[in-house]
């Protein structure tokens, strides 16, 4: 990616515009629901939960933002890489550092005896929550997600013919995460194989044929969806503790429930077409 005088920093600046709107709106909204929830069962807050609450917004956002909160930061780390073409150096840096992630989650059973690299990530994670985050992981996934781009406009198709290997190694890696679950950090999503299986459907869908309006409902849906499905996921919860405890502990109902009304949502205010609101759901 060539740096053609100041293009770099004003698609940055629109990057960054478009991560931090929904990004704020969502983590306030998420917030507010968890103050709201704990003011009516009588919460003592504390100095500790203030801190901790300040902690999660800056380095691991609740509703499921963390992504979009690695994309900001990941995005300013690697601007300079971009600026000067360097996106080999950040690709080489980048896996270092996604490594390092991986052994603070879900292969930190590799590494669980080694005390010197144990007491570092413990000592990060006191201070940032998380590796699950843009030094660690946004700067390696967008990195990687421009070198792909790179490579589809030189030799198309060239990375598509490696997702049924990938998905095997991904299977492979579940497989080993399960058997050492009891000794696992962090949530145990994050695997080694994802962002490179990622980048390999992102080529394939790049092939496929398929009209523009349709395509971009889909892009639009993916994010609008994403962006509100914890929230809206917390309210069926408690609307069905409350109304029908039956289905209260059902993972199906609370998905199907999830989707639709998230779907429902977004494609309501597709049709508003309101600036906005527009923001919030694309």
């Amino acid at each position: 990616m060539k740096n053609s005088g100041g293009g770099i920093e004003q698609i940055v600046k629109q990057y960054i515009k478009r991560i931090l709107v929904p990004l704020l709106f969502y983590v306030a909204l998420n917030i507010s629901l968890d103050v709201f929830l704990k003011i009516i069962n009588n919460y003592q807050f504390s100095i500790k939960w203030f801190i901790k609450t300040f902690q999660r917004i800056l380095f691991d956002p609740p509703g499921a933002m963390w992504f979009l909160s690695a994309c900001f930061y990941g995005i300013i780390f690697l601007t300079p890489f971009i600026k000067y073409d360097k996106i080999n150096y950040a690709l080489v840096l980048g896996i270092f550092l996604y490594i390092f992630a991986l052994t603070s989650n879900t292969y930190h059973y590799l590494v669980k005896d080694k005390i010197l690299l144990k007491r570092l990530i413990d000592l990060w994670q006191f201070f940032f929550r998380t590796t699950r985050n843009g030094l660690f992981v946004g700067f390696f996934e967008l990195a990687l997600g421009i070198k792909a781009y790179e490579l589809h406009k030189k030799n198309d198709k060239i990375l598509i013919f490696f997702i049924p290997l990938f998905f095997l190694i991904l299977f492979i890696e579940s497989y080993y995460a399960k058997l050492n679950r009891s000794n696992i950090k962090g949530d145990g999503s994050m695997f080694f194989i994802i962002p490179f299986l990622a980048q390999c459907i992102f080529l394939l869908s790049l092939n496929i044929k398929i009209k523009f309006k349709y395509s971009k409902l889909l892009r639009n849906l993916s994010s609008g969806m994403y962006f509100m499905h914890c929230f809206v996921l917390s309210i069926i919860s408690i609307g069905l503790t409350h109304l029908t405890p039956v289905f209260a502990n059902s993972p199906i109902i609370k998905f199907l429930l999830t989707t639709f009304i998230s779907f429902l949502v977004c494609i309501i205010g597709y049709r508003i077409n309101n600036k906005k609101i527009n923001l919030l759901i694309k």
